[in-house]
């Protein structure tokens, strides 16, 4: 895997379809509650966040408790936050995974 291709196209493509998918919706990132990332790297939740002008208490992160859990990262996280009350009824949550880019040219 080539790390700073995948980061590169993480921290772009993060954000790019997060904007899509509230356009889509007529909502604003103002709207989110809280943003729960695919837990990958923290480095990426960071440079999204500070992409989108997310404010940290708007993310959710526990990568450094459980490292890289794949596809089990979502629902851990979602769970966690749950328990930790970050989530309350009526909230907008974003919920945000990326998997390997499609081949084709490189940026």
């Amino acid at each position: 895997m080539d790390g700073r291709y995948v980061f590169r196209h993480a921290v772009t493509r993060f954000p790019e379809v997060i904007r899509e998918a509230l356009d889509a919706n007529g909502l604003a990132l103002s709207d989110l509650a809280l943003l729960i990332p695919h837990q990958a790297n923290l480095r990426i939740s960071q440079m999204v966040a500070q992409s989108l002008e997310l404010p940290e208490d708007k993310v959710f992160n526990n990568i450094e408790r459980y490292g890289n859990t794949t596809a089990a990262s979502i629902p851990i996280a979602l769970s966690e936050a749950l328990e930790a009350g970050r989530i309350r009824d009526g909230d907008l949550i974003c919920l945000a995974a990326f998997g390997p880019a499609l081949p084709g040219p490189r940026r």
